[in-house]
């Protein structure tokens, strides 16, 4: 909490709880909501004004102060993340796809609402002095808004589905937590300034050179015959390319090339383009390909992404889709379901592997530490021997 060694903590419980850093004792605790309290937020300009937001709907303010509280509002969608603004008179909730804005000086005056995502909303995040808002969702977006006139300005895209959101003081790093468990930073590009080129002022002081007599040799150009994804790539005919590959004698014979041109068409940000406007024989292609293969360790996760975008592609149209790709649509979701199922047997197998292996270490460890050294006397010893008593 801004200015004070406390710390602020939501939990599943249901219930919101100051704490004392030095002390390490609770201080405060509310218990106003009915189900998961998800998102939280400290007001910068009174750290003693506190909002919490559940999964019931509802964003509260409390005052550690009184230990009371001060105001109530339904967002109308679980809570996923609140945003104080500097001032602490205006603050965001985020749930499900919409941001609403709200007027805590006005007792909890609803101002306004953006709804700029598909999916639903998961962070929010201030920069470029507090002049901007970020909103990072589900859909793979982060919406870049005016605060002024709460309008999007920008949009950055992401592979994945974006949890978390931050952004560096000078504005220059964004970094987003993606929910495959990868971290992917963005750096503003800097313009470089070429030096200018100090003109030769005269050309009086040359050398004069005479080549040295040898002989030359000039390679034999011999040009490669371009396949036709390259050439379908480098023309930016995304949907042709991924034809191309689709074809029985290409996907069946060298999945490889097929895999590698929907990772090229991720990389470009251009798989959905791809995807878009096809008709039944070719989404059934597509389909069986992801069945056939995405259980291949070597292909699994380039075709884990693509069959995400291939399904947030096609999401809005499944009900209309014909009768035979909604089969394989189930019989992808079964494949899928086979490789969760094997996965948890592998994870328990290597559980108990490692359990053995380390109760043979520690028994071994134990007859090294309490091994008898069996000492055999030598001739002399023998001979010599004497016995006191």
């Amino acid at each position: 909490m801004h200015g004070k060694p406390q710390i602020c903590s939501y939990s599943d419980d249901k219930s919101i709880k100051v704490w004392d850093i030095p002390t390490e004792k609770n201080i405060v605790s509310f218990t106003g909501h009915i189900d998961y309290i998800r998102a939280g937020a400290v007001c910068p300009a009174v750290p003693d004004m506190i909002l919490s937001g559940g999964y019931d709907n509802i964003v509260k303010m409390y005052d550690t102060r009184t230990e009371k509280e001060v105001l109530s509002v339904d967002h109308g969608s679980p809570v996923e993340s609140l945003l104080f603004m500097p001032s602490g008179g205006l603050f965001f909730s985020a749930g499900g796809t919409e941001i609403k804005i709200w007027d805590a000086i006005a007792g909890g005056k609803l101002l306004g609402s953006i709804s700029q995502h598909h999916k639903t909303i998961t962070c929010l995040r201030l920069a470029s002095d507090n002049k901007r808002l970020l909103s990072g969702s589900l859909d793979r977006h982060v919406k870049v808004y005016d605060i002024s006139t709460f309008k999007p300005v920008h949009t950055f895209d992401f592979p994945n589905a974006v949890l978390s959101l931050g952004v560096s003081k000078n504005d220059d790093t964004l970094v987003a937590g993606l929910v495959d468990g990868l971290v992917s930073i963005s750096r503003r590009e800097k313009p470089v300034e070429k030096a200018p080129q100090k003109k030769v002022k005269s050309f009086r002081h040359t050398f004069v050179t005479q080549p040295l007599n040898v002989d030359t040799i000039v390679p034999e150009l011999t040009q490669e015959k371009e396949t036709k994804h390259d050439h379908h790539l480098r023309k930016f005919e995304y949907a042709k390319a991924l034809d191309s590959v689709l074809l029985p004698y290409v996907a069946n014979k060298n999945p490889q090339v097929t895999v590698s041109v929907m990772q090229e068409l991720i990389r470009r940000r251009a798989l959905h383009k791809a995807f878009k406007g096809r008709e039944k024989k070719s989404l059934m292609q597509i389909l069986r390909f992801f069945i056939r293969n995405i259980s291949d360790y070597r292909f699994t996760r380039v075709l884990v992404d693509a069959a995400n975008i291939f399904i947030d592609t096609y999401e809005d149209d499944i009900l209309t889709l014909p009768h035979e790709v909604g089969k394989l649509f189930i019989d992808l979701g079964q494949v899928l379901k086979q490789e969760c199922e094997l996965i948890d047997e592998l994870a328990a197998l290597q559980g108990m592997m490692e359990m053995l292996l380390s109760s043979q270490v520690a028994a071994e460890e134990h007859n090294r530490e309490h091994k008898k050294h069996n000492l055999i006397p030598s001739e002399d010893a023998r001979k010599n021997f004497v016995l006191t008593v």
